[in-house]
């Protein structure tokens, strides 16, 4: 019944044209990356720490929850199984590893559902939204042909379970009992025990499951544990060393936060990662410093690196004065 629900829709792809595919991977391309970065960006550097820590939370533990759930029930992708599935091309970049369950459903309703529920009293009209992205995001994946309805069907549940988990977990970090480094090990010792289990694990050795790229999909989960390890430690080098506080009406140094969170992320791309991955081929350690540092760069050095420029700027003025 799954294969026939995606041929069907891949009868009205084709029978539509390249703007209809163009559209479904734009959404589909948008909602792992720009997204997801937009979203949490935007609610810890400029409105409310709290809500841009819950939501990133909710993208850690739902994107290792489903990462997890792929290498352990190691499902073929539709193409796999049926001949007759002729997926997108352009969808092929983002469909790596295993199929079930879908990483880009998950993550729509991690960060939207976050999102949505967090800011739920300010109007009726927000979770609606955030439902229709998250449906949105999800049937992308069904008529691009690269995800059967249950691997949608269960990413978004996971989504809305990493809403709950992530709500308990951050009370957790929050309490006055719990210190950072707790956080910080708790979280890098979790890491740890994903990246052991998904090169540990067994994978099948006979059937279609076998034509996947095993190396592929657990270099996808040590991006993902990389995630987790690098909110463990921001959390703790951000109680610790930055602990910044937003004002709302100080508009100049909410937008020279911005300047400077999205100068680290992208000096450490270009100037960490870009080698990393040269160097090392795309290998293990640069699919964890991926996750890991900018989630790092982001949630703290950005901050720190505001702070310290409206310090020195601070001394400046009392000197020329």
């Amino acid at each position: 019944m799954d294969i026939s629900y995606l041929l069907w829709l891949q009868s009205i792809r084709e029978s539509i044209g390249p703007m209809l595919d163009s559209f479904f991977n734009f959404v589909t391309s948008i909602v792992v990356g720009p997204a997801a970065v937009i979203v949490i960006a935007t609610l810890y550097w400029c409105i409310d720490k709290h809500a841009g820590w819950y939501v990133l939370t909710s993208f850690a533990v739902g994107n290792n929850i489903n990462q997890t759930l792929k290498d352990f029930f190691c499902v073929p992708r539709p193409w796999l199984r049926s001949t007759n599935i002729h997926p997108s091309p352009a969808a092929l970049g983002g469909a790596t590893g295993y199929s079930f369950p879908s990483g880009h459903s998950q993550t729509a309703a991690s960060i939207f559902g976050a999102a949505a529920w967090h800011y739920r009293k300010l109007g009726s009209w927000v979770i609606p939204l955030a439902i229709f992205l998250i449906g949105l995001a999800a049937f992308s994946r069904n008529i691009l042909g690269v995800h059967t309805p249950q691997d949608v069907l269960v990413g978004i549940a996971i989504g809305i379970l990493s809403l709950w988990l992530s709500a308990h977990l951050l009370n957790w970090m929050e309490r006055k009992t719990t210190s950072p480094i707790t956080v910080a090990l708790t979280f890098l010792f979790t890491a740890l025990a994903l990246m052991l289990y998904t090169v540990l694990k067994p994978y099948p050795t006979q059937g279609i499951a076998t034509t996947i790229n095993v190396v592929e999909m657990q270099k996808d989960a040590f991006t993902t544990a990389g995630l987790l390890a690098g909110l463990g430690v921001s959390w703790w080098a951000e109680k610790r060393f930055v602990n910044f506080t937003i004002d709302q009406s100080n508009k100049r140094q909410i937008a020279l936060r911005v300047v400077c969170g999205l100068s680290l992320i992208a000096a450490c791309h270009l100037g960490i990662l870009m080698p990393l991955k040269f160097f090392t081929q795309s290998g293990f350690a640069y699919k964890f410093c991926t996750g890991f540092l900018l989630v790092l760069a982001g949630m703290v050095g950005g901050p720190a690196l505001t702070q310290s420029i409206e310090k020195h700027q601070g001394h400046h003025s009392t000197n020329a004065q």
